[in-house]
């Protein structure tokens, strides 16, 4: 949307502290695996509906023209997608750790995936369509979070 660069980094500054903010806090209150299952859904379906604002808005061109605006509403959709999207990685490794595998496997694993995709969204979503591209990826993770769990491939535990 042609923002100055002072402006951007206000926006990534929120999404990432936010981001790590809503992790700590997530992992100290719901640090029972009872809870894994509901918070992981939650934060994966707010983390999607927060990007697909920001696609609409930043795509439709019915955004006003007055920066302030722009600003005020494209902020909180940052904040949002950053603590949904930052905040499940602690809880999403302790509920992995539940399956049937080392601790070891399962932090690099999700580690790397996180690592992987950010960077490649990172090139491939580095366009006027970023966000598209954004929120297809986000689709499809929460598609397979929700559609996924089987009880009882975690060894009589469930996520």
């Amino acid at each position: 949307m042609g923002f100055e660069p002072r402006l951007t980094a206000v926006f990534n500054i929120a999404f990432i502290s936010i981001g790590v903010v809503s992790g700590i806090l997530l992992g100290l209150k719901f640090n029972d695996q009872k809870y894994f299952r509901v918070v992981l859904s939650t934060l994966f379906i707010v983390c999607t509906v927060a990007l697909a604002g920001l696609a609409v808005f930043v795509l439709s061109g019915l955004a006003p023209p007055q920066r302030s605006v722009q600003f005020a509403v494209i902020l909180p959709l940052a904040i949002i997608s950053g603590g949904a999207s930052l905040g499940f990685i602690g809880i999403g490794i302790e509920a992995s750790a539940l399956y049937p595998t080392s601790g070891t496997y399962v932090c690099f694993a999700i580690e790397l995936v996180v690592q992987v995709v950010g960077a490649v969204l990172n090139e491939v979503a580095s366009d006027a369509i970023g966000f598209v591209a954004i929120v297809a990826v986000s689709c499809v993770a929460t598609c397979l979070l929700l559609f996924s769990y089987h009880p009882g491939l975690s060894s009589g535990r469930s996520f």
